[in-house]
């Protein structure tokens, strides 16, 4: 210090000259020419950091788009840390430039930090248990059910399981009419298959529930519920028929004279339709001149489903055997 002629204003300017990132690139050879074309940063698939992202995929993307690049002489580690921070925006930008400068140098470094960060251990665990829980849902087809699966192990990449477990945890899930087709098609269960020869099983057999929609097979305790459910599809489908009879008669059915007859208010068949065409009439053998006879006098009209008759009413509404309301022809 004593030696030190400099200013106290040159000992405290600033050093521009240190790196503020937290990398510290990996030296290039001497033959080595890396260059980050603008197509390929551009091309580079985007992590935001956000709740939703999934941190497993866009390292597996990132490394994918980087194989095709990497140019010869030069290494992993000098490519992928000056690619990388290209890969990372919103949320994400901000922890690598929060990271304590120089303490990346490794590729596998700043893979260790990055997951650390968006996919802590809680997540993992979480990831975890679904695989080893997971059962298939009620209408889920074994073709649905396979796919969810593969689905949960890729975005869990480090779970610690074997094949073997993986192919017991999907068969435990199965409904107990998928875990019958699987045990058909193997004579008795996976066990007796190679890994490679059970994945292939299985494979064929969820492809062929592939088109079959919504299945109605459930799982294990749901076998009650699709057959309720198939017994109110049929009743529906009954209903929506029956209703489209009835418009087909109000739309189709012309009076006597060729022109339309009058349109009336069925309490019993929903919605407008003539009076000669009301099931009901037809059904007790009533014409329209003995429901226009009604209304010209004193006429109690019998009903034909119990419950007394049906009086004039001298206002000129009366009420006929169909359940509906008609004014008499005389009176329109």
């Amino acid at each position: 210090m004593a030696n030190d002629n400099r200013t106290i204003r040159e000992i405290r300017a600033r050093n521009y000259d240190e790196q503020p990132l937290c990398i510290t690139y990996p030296p290039l050879g001497a033959n080595a020419n890396l260059e980050l074309k603008g197509f390929f940063i551009h091309n580079l698939p985007k992590f935001y950091g956000q709740a939703g992202n999934d941190p497993n995929r866009h390292l597996l993307e990132f490394h994918m788009m980087c194989e095709g690049a990497i140019l010869n002489g030069v290494t992993e580690d000098q490519f992928k840390l000056r690619a990388f921070p290209f890969s990372l925006l919103d949320a994400a930008k901000d922890w690598l430039f929060y990271l304590t400068p120089g303490s990346i140098s490794t590729w596998k470094e700043m893979k260790a930090a990055f997951l650390e960060k968006f996919y802590p251990d809680s997540r993992h665990n979480r990831a975890k248990k679904a695989i080893t829980t997971i059962e298939q849902d009620h209408g889920e087809t074994m073709y649905e059910y396979w796919e969810r699966f593969k689905r949960l192990v890729a975005q869990c990449p480090y779970h610690g399981l074997s094949e073997d477990d993986l192919l017991v945890n999907f068969y435990e899930g199965l409904g107990q009419e998928d875990q019958r087709m699987v045990n058909s098609a193997t004579g008795g269960g996976l066990e007796n298959y190679s890994i490679a020869d059970a994945k292939e099983i299985i494979e064929r057999l969820a492809s062929t529930t592939r088109n079959y929609g919504r299945s109605q097979r459930g799982s294990r305790n749901a076998s009650s519920m699709g057959t309720s459910s198939s017994s109110t599809q049929n009743l529906e489908q009954s209903v929506n028929d029956l209703t489209h009879l009835v418009k087909n008669m109000m739309v189709n059915n012309p009076n006597k004279d060729g022109g339309q007859g009058n349109q009336v208010e069925c309490n019993y068949f929903q919605g407008p339709h003539m009076e000669e065409a009301c099931p009901i009439m037809i059904e007790e053998g009533i014409g329209v001149e003995n429901v226009s006879a009604m209304g010209y006098g004193n006429y109690n009209a019998r009903n034909p489903f119990g419950g007394g008759y049906y009086n004039y009413d001298p206002s000129g509404w009366t009420r006929v055997p169909c359940l509906l309301l008609a004014r008499p022809p005389a009176l329109l």
